[in-house]
């Protein structure tokens, strides 16, 4: 499975791209790429980050604000 994941997205220029940063191979950019889809569909890069889930929780009412630590609720599979 994993040769056919390596071999239906070598060629996209994507994936050549994220596999320049270090750490990044061919799943973790297929991954990446599935998820994502079009990034130009997030208004923002914070709108980006939110639905990533790397994000600090935040409880906010009235005059206090807590921000605690970054939520890892991403999408939900």
């Amino acid at each position: 499975m994993e040769n056919r994941i390596a071999l239906a997205v070598k060629d996209y220029n994507r994936v050549k791209l994220l596999m320049t940063i270090p750490g990044i191979n061919v799943y973790s950019a297929a991954v990446i790429i599935s998820e994502i889809d079009d990034i130009s569909r997030f208004k923002s890069k914070e709108k980006f980050a939110s639905y990533a889930g790397i994000v600090p929780r935040q409880d906010q009412s009235g005059n206090w604000d807590i921000r605690g630590h970054i939520s890892k609720r991403g999408p939900q599979c």
